[in-house]
């Protein structure tokens, strides 16, 4: 089983590498262009345009058994690329609520 951690934190990992890498030799270079279509700000972080983009594009070559987003879905967006991800795969989401640190509130 493949599983991703969607955390902001987490900006390169070896999903995100080669999708790139594969749109890179195959000359595809519109990737985060579906991740747009798709409903997803163009100022979104760059990790998670092109990992949405490969997965919609069905362009992957990375096969995927299960979407795992942590960091408790704090942005709408996350959100909702995991969760287009996971219908476009018919795969299952499963989110991890973990709390943020709140300099205000500790």
């Amino acid at each position: 089983m493949d599983i991703i951690y969607a955390a902001g934190a987490l900006a390169y990992d070896p999903y995100t590498h080669e999708a790139i890498v594969h749109s890179v030799m195959n000359e595809r270079s519109d990737i985060t262009n579906h991740a747009v279509e798709a409903g997803i700000s163009p100022d979104f972080n760059p990790w998670n345009l092109v990992m949405l983009g490969a997965v919609i594009s069905k362009k992957n070559e990375v096969p995927i058994d299960l979407y795992s987003t942590a960091c408790g879905c704090w942005n709408e967006h996350i959100m909702k690329s995991w969760q287009i991800m996971a219908e476009i795969d018919s795969s299952p989401l499963r989110f991890w609520e973990i709390p943020r640190f709140s300099p205000e509130i500790e």
